[in-house]
């Protein structure tokens, strides 16, 4: 059994916390400041969507998983097997953040 079937609505917080961290970094790097300043996660994928950073088939995949961890974050019954599909989304969404990071866009 994975901590993910033990309590997902913690697990999807933990998904949501690192996905923040990597928009960040991401808006930090590419977004100019007057652009950006502290927003919400949705309008950090807008911003780095406007600048060409991730695609708009991105952005909405990350959209998907923010709406579910934020379901979580705030006690939401999550369904375990939805549960499941939004971590593994949102690992490979980190993945391809992750990329972008290393990449000189």
């Amino acid at each position: 059994m994975t901590f993910l079937d033990r309590d997902p609505n913690i697990a999807l917080a933990g998904l949501r916390i690192e996905l923040e961290r990597s928009l960040a970094t991401l808006v930090f790097r590419f977004v100019p400041r007057k652009d950006a300043p502290f927003r919400s996660l949705v309008s950090m994928t807008t911003d780095l969507r406007d600048h060409g950073v991730i695609s708009q088939s991105e952005q909405e995949a990350l959209k998907k998983v923010i709406a579910t961890c934020n379901r979580a974050v705030h006690a939401q019954h999550v369904p375990l097997d939805v549960a499941h599909e939004i971590a593994r989304l949102g690992q490979a969404m980190l993945g391809v953040l992750d990329t972008k990071m290393t990449s000189t866009h």
